[in-house]
């Protein structure tokens, strides 16, 4: 399963079997336990529903994970890859003491296109995307197995336009090969195909027997005149032409014909 297709089913899991099943720990499924915890029954009070999130972006980048990094002229750099925007201008280079600040920085493994920096007096995300915008989105496994390619064939330390250009490389050898197995897969169901629907294969063809071949010894064989003319028993061999062409008659050609 792809990434979105495996989070599907794994929400689907945990909220539409895990959740309504009986457990045997609480003897009761899991969603009953949480709605007395939240609604109370006759033994127990509850203790209401929570508040509604106010900012589910903000709840959600507080759970991706981080690093803290300094801001250069040039930008944020992560795993190799630059990040920059205008929204960091105010931080480049900027200092505590005599040391450069930090901040603090969260990405999204499933797709590190952009960074989120916290800004630690309004605390509040700003995005900024990659510095160089025309390379394509990747999560952080293609990224890191592109890197995993690059030392495969013997290169250390790659940079990040390698690892990009590894990756695109990638996938053409990835097309490549679903086009190979599509076109084997398709040949071997146009030769089932086929097979399914040959005709019957015929016997050798039947010819009507040859006057020129007798039985001799239990074995077919055909009597051949070495000057070029098929013995006819009973009549005198006629004698062949000075051009070399064999000569018959007209009784000869009418019973050939008839006979064939």
């Amino acid at each position: 399963m792809t990434l979105p297709e495996m989070r599907r089913w794994l929400v689907q899991y945990i909220v539409g079997v895990y959740h309504q099943r009986k457990h045997r720990g609480i003897g009761m499924a899991p969603i009953d336990r949480w709605q007395e915890g939240i609604l109370g029954n006759e033994r127990q009070k509850g203790v209401g529903l929570p508040e509604p999130i106010a900012d589910s972006l903000r709840l959600r980048l507080d759970f991706l994970p981080f690093e803290e990094r300094t801001v250069q002229r040039y930008g944020i750099v992560w795993d190799k890859v630059t990040y920059y925007g205008d929204v960091l201008r105010p931080w480049i280079n900027l200092s505590q003491g005599r040391q450069k600040q930090k901040f603090l920085v969260r990405r999204d493994p499933t797709d590190i296109s952009r960074i989120y920096v916290l800004d630690p007096e309004q605390n509040v995300y700003f995005d900024a995307p990659y510095r160089d915008q025309t390379k394509p989105s990747l999560s952080i496994w293609e990224f890191r197995t592109a890197e995993k390619f690059l030392r495969d064939h013997g290169v250390r330390d790659a940079g990040e336009d390698e690892i990009f250009r590894a990756r695109e490389e990638m996938l053409r050898i990835e097309e490549g090969a679903r086009k190979e197995t599509k076109r084997q897969r398709r040949d071997r169901e146009r030769k089932k195909h086929h097979a399914e629907i040959a005709l019957p294969t015929a016997g050798p063809p039947q010819f009507p027997p040859d006057p020129a071949r007798q039985q001799r010894d239990g074995r077919l064989s055909l009597v051949v005149d070495n000057t070029g003319t098929t013995a006819k028993p009973g009549r005198a061999k006629p004698p062949a032409s000075d051009d070399g062409d064999f000569e018959f008659d007209d009784s000869d050609a009418k019973t050939g014909i008839e006979k064939w």
